[in-house]
C-alpha cells in the first residue's frame, strides 16, 4: 500500500503552495478606495471559457496586463448522445499558454457547473489559490482529495466581508439567494471599471 506523505514532507508542499500566492487579503474596514479611471493604458478583457449560450461549464476570465483572475471552474453535464462521457469541460489552453499571469481562482457557490472542473483544470493549468465560501470550499476539497491533487493549489475560505488585492484587481463579494447556501456575487475593481459577476440566483 502507498505511504502516506510525512508531516515534514506536507509541511514543505504546504509551504511552497503558499509561496506561490500573490492575492493579498486586505483589511476590509481599511479597503482603500479605488480611483475610477476609465482612460487606463490598457484594456481589461473579459472572457467565458464555458457558460455562455449553455447550462454548464461556468467558466469566466477576467485579464489586465500581466494578470487573469478566474470566477468558477464548472462542468457540463453529457446529454443522451454523449455515451460514455461523465463530464464535459472547457477548453483551458489559453490558461495553458498564460498560465503565468493567473493569480487566483474565486468561485461563487458549490454547485457542479461551478466548481467541478476545478481537478481538470488543475491537471492543466497552475493556479496558486482558490478562494470559496466554506461551504464550496469543503467540497471543493473534497474533490481534490479524490483527484489526488492535494499539491496542486492552496483552498482558502473567504467570508462577505472580505476583500482581496492584486496590483491591479480589488476583489469583494456580495451574498445571494440561491439555492445551495454560501452563495455569493464577485464583484471586480479594474483599472477600467469595475465587474460584477453574479453567480446563480434565484427570487424567493
Amino acid at each position: 500500500m502507498p505511504q502516506e506523505k510525512q508531516p515534514q514532507v506536507v509541511s514543505t508542499i504546504v509551504a511552497e503552495l503558499e509561496a506561490r500566492i500573490e492575492v493579498k487579503k486586505l483589511d476590509s474596514k481599511k479597503a482603500p478606495e479605488t480611483k475610477k479611471i476609465f482612460n487606463a493604458p490598457m484594456e481589461t478583457k473579459i472572457f467565458a471559457l464555458g457558460g455562455l449560450e449553455e447550462i454548464g461549464k461556468n467558466t469566466y476570465c477576467i485579464e489586465y496586463d500581466d494578470e487573469i483572475v478566474m470566477i468558477d471552474a464548472g462542468v457540463k453535464f453529457p446529454d443522451a448522445t454523449q455515451l460514455g462521457v461523465s463530464a464535459v469541460v472547457p477548453d483551458y489552453s489559453y490558461l495553458v499558454e498564460n498560465q503565468g499571469k493567473l493569480k487566483g481562482l474565486f468561485i461563487t457557490h458549490g454547485h457542479e457547473d461551478h466548481i467541478g472542473g476545478i481537478p481538470y483544470l488543475l491537471q492543466n493549468v497552475v493556479v496558486p489559490v482558490i478562494y470559496a465560501p466554506p461551504l464550496a470550499a469543503a467540497l471543493v476539497r473534497d474533490r481534490i482529495r479524490e483527484f489526488k491533487l492535494q499539491d496542486k493549489t492552496v483552498v482558502r475560505e473567504y467570508e462577505p466581508d472580505d476583500v482581496y488585492a492584486t496590483k491591479h484587481f480589488k476583489i469583494d463579494f456580495c451574498a445571494i439567494n440561491h439555492s445551495i447556501p454560501d452563495s455569493f456575487g464577485v464583484h471586480i475593481e479594474t483599472p477600467n471599471g469595475a465587474i460584477f459577476s453574479t453567480g446563480d440566483y434565484k427570487f424567493d
